[in-house]
């Protein structure tokens, strides 16, 4: 092999993501076997725009990039094997790929060769050239945005190799997606594809497609929330023998319901696996004979079930109020008269009683139901997130509180229509220990998703406004209320979200600002600089800062004309840092000079669009809970780059959210709520200089480079601070935009040992994210359905 040979092989490997040590011992192997390496030479010929050709940076400015793909030595005219390596970063949120192929013949045959790649953009795919190929074309993503790619790496293999490669995919395709229903539901056609390899393989070439968009949810029922008879049997015998088996009240509000899905309400509660639960129906049932008959029919054969009369006018908290005064159990929760729980739902509360006896509340995740009792749209859940539940209540159904508790608070207070329950719960955990707040990750209330009001919204129907507006605004302007009252005298401002039941929580910034210590790294790059300064000094509505520029050996000409300009601001300093580049130690190092109380790591990509975002960013770093805040970061064309963190992501951590649209909500509207996180990113953080040095700021020996920002974060979780990301502070972040982050053999290296490091010093934390849920998969950032079975929902 010749030297340039050689290189362009190593460059090319070493960006690809590492191999396990028995998958690289086969792949050694096979690469002694005869193989002739082809080379490539693309040449844009569709919608694509160059950015920096020796680095691979383009643009698509389409639907679909092309480039001709050269080829020395020719195809031979009949055909053979090909494997194919490459790396390949698209950030557009497209992860399309493909080889189209041009065939010799009467009709001009196109065949379009599908390309799949992994989460970090690596290819390594096995495909056929037909006999009379006259013209490549490779796509490498199909949408508009930025993406980089490696040299193609296409060797001509034997056949011996192409069988080799497919049978070992085959077989650890046939392995990895075991659990995946979709694979299990087409065994057989599996089984009598390994007669026809390649028939085998273009099924492993769809799957990896298709797990680019996350599992389905029909999928992931059968594989994580389906019931046996042997786990029905298990749970019950578990049931007889737990140590507390506390009473557990179900209140149901009831008015004028539709008779076959309360049937099926009721059905749900009498068959629950646990026995120890009561029922109560509460209503004006005078003027609807109908539901009554139906509550005695039920009555009659169910002694737990007792119904509650009230008056006709009653509003929702008297309702509530007077079944939580006839209630006889420990704990009470609230179950709409349309919505159903399932067989384990009850048990699942008793079970973490028993494992958390000290629990003073317990929420668990949800889905809907239609009509026909068809499953969707499931919401998985976070641990407790107090900023998150302020910004929404996503606790939502299936609620558990002592009733005790409730009681001494009043219950359900009048003047709060449709948010009854939301106020209560911001009474409730006001002084609540957050470890006493329980969440169980499992699917265990099914709502009822018809044309009537749902649980939450009949809570508004009776409210004397709701006549001039809808129920889902006086919902909205009650919940308002709640929070209004609950920050009452904190100088917490409550404003309107982006949509009905969502907020933005506006905390105070003192009289006398504190000090705001901006420091950016940079090294040239002074155009970038420039726009990163400028945008800072006319878009910053916080005045009480001062900016350190810590230069890395800077030699440009302009930007060192650029580096004494800038003095001329007295707010702005230039410190030199003489010495290899080590973010961790500039930071480190600027710290020490920093006059200011508040820090705001920046890197020298981002550019403000807010005024308010560092304003809005301080007001939650000194509050004394908080630790690190981060903000929301746009690539150019208003594709997210960062809202958040989450730790597991891809091995390590990965950015939530990453090429959504600016303004989407995202899961769960999560992409548009301030909320804690386990981390954020170092592009744009901001914390209390106290904090930073307490955990003894960005470690500068072993993460030199990368993940140093995560490494910071989960030490102040550490420390018991809470993390936090607004998307009221937004920038623009143009780093990675054209580029991946590893794009040299030596940078992809360094990364992987601070990979290495992130997994042996964290481990734990990374598996199990509490801002996340273990339903959702860690291959991608779209909080797609894990495809994987969890061991939650059928373990008991």
């Amino acid at each position: 092999m010749t030297g340039a040979i050689e290189s362009l092989v190593t460059q090319v490997k070493s960006r690809l993501l590492p191999l396990s040590p028995v998958a690289s011992a086969i792949e050694w192997l096979i690469e002694r076997l005869p193989r002739r390496l082809i080379h490539i030479e693309l040449i844009p010929i569709d919608d694509v725009q160059i950015i920096d050709e020796v680095r691979g940076e383009y643009k698509s400015t389409g639907h679909e990039a092309n480039f001709e793909m050269i080829v020395e030595p020719a195809i031979p005219r009949q055909g053979g094997w090909y494997y194919l390596e490459a790396a390949l970063v698209r950030n557009n949120g497209c992860r399309d790929a493909c080889i189209r192929v041009f065939v010799r013949g009467k009709n001009k045959e196109i065949i379009v060769i599908p390309i799949p790649t992994n989460l970090r953009g690596s290819v390594r795919e096995v495909f056929y050239l037909p006999p009379n190929v006259f013209a490549l074309i490779w796509s490498p993503t199909g949408a508009a945005g930025y993406f980089s790619q490696s040299r193609l790496l296409l060797h001509k293999i034997t056949a011996l190799e192409s069988t080799l490669r497919r049978i070992s995919r085959v077989i650890f395709d046939l392995w990895r997606f075991r659990n995946n229903a979709s694979v299990i539901h087409a065994a057989l056609a599996w089984l009598r594809a390994l007669g026809n390899l390649q028939v085998a393989y273009q099924l492993t070439v769809q799957l990896r497609l298709n797990r680019l968009m996350g599992n389905d949810y029909a999928s992931f029922i059968a594989l994580n929330d389906s019931l046996s008879k042997a786990d029905v049997l298990a749970m019950q015998q578990q049931a007889s023998r737990l140590t507390r088996r506390p009473l557990i009240s179900v209140i149901m509000p009831v008015r004028a319901p539709m008779a076959g899905v309360f049937r099926e309400s009721l059905d749900a509660i009498a068959q629950q696996i646990y026995p120890h639960w009561e029922l109560l129906l509460v209503g004006d049932f005078s003027a609807d004979q109908a539901s009554h008959e139906i509550a005695c029919q039920y009555q009659e054969t169910n002694p737990r079930l007792r119904i509650i009369a009230v008056q006709a006018d009653a509003d929702m908290a008297a309702i509530f109020n007077s079944a939580l005064g006839q209630a006889q159990g420990e704990y009470v929760v609230r179950v709409g008269q349309h919505d159903k729980l399932p067989l384990h739902a009850i048990f699942c509360l008793a079970q973490e009683i028993n494992k958390h006896p000290d629990a003073e509340l317990i929420y668990t995740d949800e889905d809907s139901i239609d009509e026909t009792s068809e499953r969707s749209d499931p919401r998985f859940k976070p641990d407790w997130n107090p900023d998150l539940f302020f910004s929404n209540n996503y606790l939502a159904n299936l609620t558990l509180y002592r009733k005790k508790h409730v009681l001494e608070l009043g219950g359900y207070r009048i003047g709060f229509e449709g948010a009854e329950g939301y106020d209560l719960s911001l009474r409730y955990l006001k002084d609540t220990e957050p470890s006493k707040i329980r969440h169980i990750p499992r699917v265990l209330y099914h709502a009822r998703a018809t044309n009537q009001p749902t649980n939450q919204l009949l809570d508004a129907i009776d409210s004397p406004l709701h006549e001039e507006r809808p129920a889902e605004e006086v919902a909205h302007q009650s919940a308002k209320r709640a929070l209004d009252d609950y920050f009452n005298h904190s100088g917490v401002v409550v404003e309107d979200g982006p949509s009905h039941g969502l907020y933005h929580l506006k905390h105070p910034l003192p009289s006398q600002p504190p000090l705001v210590s901006i420091i950016i790294p940079t090294r040239d790059k002074v155009d970038i600089l420039r726009a990163c300064i400028a945008s800072i000094q006319t878009k910053t509505d916080y005045e009480s800062w001062e900016m350190l520029v810590v230069d890395n050996q800077s030699v440009e000409p302009a930007t060192l004309a650029y580096l004494e300009q800038i003095k001329s601001d007295a707010r702005i300093r230039v410190i030199n840092y003489e010495k290899p580049f080590n973010y961790s130690a500039m930071n480190n190092y600027a710290v020490q000079c920093a006059n200011g109380d508040i820090l705001a790591l920046l890197n020298n990509d981002v550019e403000v669009i807010n005024k308010e975002w560092l304003s809005e960013m301080v007001s939650h770093a000194i509050r004394p809970e908080v630790g690190a805040v981060g903000a929301k970061l746009l690539y150019a064309n208003g594709m997210v780059q960062h809202a958040g963190v989450i730790t597991g992501l891809g091995g390590v951590a990965g950015h939530a959210h990453k090429y959504l649209k600016a303004d989407d909500h995202g899961y769960c509207h999560r992409a548009v709520l301030t909320q804690n996180l386990s981390a954020v990113t170092g592009a744009c953080l901001v914390v209390r200089k106290s904090c930073y040095q307490e955990v003894g700021g960005l470690n500068e020996v072993d993460l030199v480079v990368a993940l140093n920002d995560i490494d910071f974060c989960l030490k102040l979780l550490k420390k018991g601070y809470r993390n936090v990301f607004t998307p009221f502070a937004r920038l623009y972040h143009h780093e990675s935009i054209s580029r991946g982050r590893d794009d040299t053999p030596e940078k992809h290296a360094l990364f992987i040992h601070e990979f290495e490091y992130m997994k042996k010093t964290w481990g734990g934390m990374l598996q199990h994210d509490p801002a996340y849920n273990p339903n959702l998969t860690l291959e991608f950032e779209n909080f797609s359905l894990s495809n994987k079975r969890n061991g939650l929902s059928n373990s008991v």
